[in-house]
């Protein structure tokens, strides 16, 4: 019988690579990634930015991070544990990125360098710059406009500071009031919209929905 476990207990770092790194200092890529391992990173991957479509749509005013125009590879490294972990071990690892990891990654990202969100440190103290960019303050706005009561919530993205809840939605909203769990993840669709409309004024909702 499979074992129905699923997920891992793991902080993830990773940053943007641009292209001209790879194509100008190939030495220095080999020595990062073997100095991250000698870190104590017990992953270290990269993922190949490919296609072209991505650096295709740079004239395009879009909420990712301008990073991701020039950028050729998501470099991502792992930190685990398991459940038999002693709590202050854990907590070195969880850190392990900040402290040690990341002053390595910069040697090829660069100083104040760009993540993708769904696969980068959630301990990082600089979301708003490292997800967002210079896009943070216009997306904030636009949230704020749409969502003045934050009703989409999140720990990293637009309007979040350190009081916000990590839930996508309030658990005390959808607990008492049922009906907004059918409705939440429409809502948050919405607001993306908004959002895209906001920044994209010729493109309507019927046509990014297509």
């Amino acid at each position: 019988m499979a074992d129905d476990a699923e997920g891992n207990d793991m902080v993830e770092g990773s940053r943007l690579i641009p292209a001209s790194v790879l194509r100008e200092r190939p030495d220095t890529v080999g020595k990062v990634y073997e100095h991250l391992l000698d870190a104590e990173a017990l992953e270290v991957t990269s993922f190949v930015i490919a296609g072209g479509q991505v650096a295709a749509n740079a004239d395009i005013l879009l909420a990712v991070h301008p990073a991701w125009w020039t950028a050729k590879t998501h470099l991502l490294t792992g930190n685990f544990w398991t459940n038999k972990t002693p709590l202050a071990e854990i907590d070195v690892l969880r850190r392990n990125f900040q402290i040690t990891q990341l002053p390595i990654m910069e040697r090829l990202s660069g100083k104040n360098s760009a993540a993708y969100s769904n696969e980068a440190d959630v301990n990082g103290p600089h979301f708003q710059t490292t997800f967002f960019g210079p896009n943070y303050a216009k997306l904030t706005k636009i949230k704020a406009k749409y969502d003045p009561d934050d009703f989409s919530l999140s720990r990293r993205v637009w309007g979040a500071n350190s009081g916000t809840s990590g839930a996508f939605v309030p658990f005390s909203l959808v607990k008492n009031f049922p009906r907004y769990e059918k409705n939440a993840i429409l809502i948050n669709i919405i607001l993306c919209l908004r959002v895209q409309e906001e920044l994209v004024p010729r493109m309507n909702s019927q046509q990014l929905v297509n």
